[in-house]
């Protein structure tokens, strides 16, 4: 009996210095905030490459480290932003877009825009419309189910051809889209299995170690890839100066051209000749501008 009461006050007394350890820890955290690439992803979080150094960005929503835990440190909120192509979409991806559905269930139109989200308990899935409905009027005629109304399709992608994909919702029903050549693909997520290396990020967090921090905001994009002889974005482009042009080098032989001789505004002409003696007649030319 004592035994197991002694056993009960060790684990009680361990708990308590674990947690007023963290506690202590977390007051002596300092805010960090970066801006890097990519270098790598593992379940730990992401590794950061900045200018001078490689960060791990802890994006765990248990923030413990060396099995001390640390309160207080919010849940990391973290967005992957990018565009791809049509081939980019496979099943199990939960997409949202706009399209002219008929009597909800098929899309007369090829889609052009979709964009990837996360597929969460508090989403609506189905064919929903594309902005909020007026308040109900008794009076009002029924829609025709001939007409394709602009909807919002929300849903998970079950089958991904080049052209088309097949949605897939909560009830077990399905709608096809067709999707045009060159639609838009955003993608607009918190899932890291998005993320490759090379992409940019900007991370907020809290230090734990000096090459380590708990993430608590992180923004992750894709680079922009551009088309040959497409000019970079504005923001993208070093504010540089003009490029110095290259000197010519004079060859072999040939004596280095003389700067050409300034202009002449009150057209003096040239003094004397400096290898005159000091001692002779000296000869001062000049020009009368104005006789008073």
């Amino acid at each position: 009996m004592l035994h197991r009461q002694l056993r009960q006050i060790a684990i009680v007394g361990f708990a308590m210095a674990i947690t007023w350890n963290g506690s202590s820890c977390l007051a002596q955290l300092k805010p960090i905030k970066i801006t890097g690439v990519v270098a790598g992803i593992s379940p730990q979080g992401i590794a950061i490459r900045t200018e001078d150094q490689l960060m791990l960005a802890l994006t765990s929503p248990k923030r413990t480290e060396d099995g001390v835990s640390y309160r207080g440190i919010p849940v990391p909120m973290i967005e992957v932003i990018g565009e791809e192509s049509p081939e980019y979409l496979q099943p199990g991806m939960w997409v949202r877009f706009p399209a002219k559905v008929q009597a909800k269930q098929r899309i007369v139109e090829p889609v052009t825009e979709i964009t990837i989200i996360d597929g969460t308990k508090l989403t609506s899935f189905g064919v929903l419309p594309a902005a909020l409905p007026d308040l109900p009027n008794e009076d009002a005629p029924a829609p025709d189910p001939k007409v394709a109304q602009d909807s919002l399709v929300i849903g998970r992608i079950a089958a991904a051809r080049r052209n088309a994909i097949t949605v897939a919702f909560p009830d077990n029903k399905t709608i096809k889209a067709g999707v045009a050549k060159d639609a838009i693909v955003k993608v607009k997520t918190s899932d890291l299995r998005f993320v490759k290396p090379g992409y940019q990020v900007q991370a907020e967090g809290m230090l734990v170690k000096p090459m380590k921090f708990f993430a608590t905001v992180m923004t992750i994009k894709k680079p922009v890839v551009l088309a040959p002889g497409a000019k970079p974005p504005v923001d993208q482009v070093a504010n540089k100066g003009p490029t110095p042009k290259p000197a010519i080098p004079a060859k072999p032989g040939t004596a280095k051209p003389t700067d050409p001789e300034k202009p002449d505004p009150f057209n003096i002409g040239k003094p004397d000749n400096p290898d005159k003696p000091a001692n002779g007649p000296t000869k001062v030319r000049g020009k009368i501008l104005k006789i008073n």
